[in-house]
């Protein structure tokens, strides 16, 4: 169930950054990083501190981390959320940064799920 989890969200977002228009990554601007990794959280939810949050932080333990709030959780957001981490992937790349694992979770039996990508620097 876990790897099938990790494998929608990589090929969902893939997807979508297919499907990116020009000027699509004006609206998100991240800071140019310097560590070797950076690590992208984002954190979805539905009870608790987290009711209906979606929010996507990014950091290099150097930087500044860079934090973005998203629309909130629901079938009939997933598509301009997942557009967003495309873009903020896309980003990276030209950085020089390549993903090197991602993963998805739920701490317990909460409704909350944190998905972590790292990418390393090429």
């Amino acid at each position: 169930m876990r790897k099938a989890t990790q494998l929608f969200v990589v090929i969902f977002t893939l997807l979508v950054s297919l499907n990116l228009k020009a000027g699509d990554d004006k609206e998100i601007k991240l800071p140019e990083f310097k560590g070797d990794v950076v690590v992208v959280k984002i954190y979805q939810g539905q009870t608790g501190g987290f009711s209906n949050a979606f929010n996507l932080s990014l950091t290099d333990g150097i930087v500044e981390p860079t934090s973005f709030e998203l629309k909130k959780f629901g079938l009939e957001n997933e598509i301009e959320n997942a557009k967003k981490t495309a873009i903020v992937i896309s980003q990276l790349k030209k950085q020089g940064y390549k993903l090197t694992t991602s993963n998805c979770g739920s701490p317990g039996a909460s409704l909350i799920l944190i998905t972590t990508y790292i990418f390393q620097k090429d």
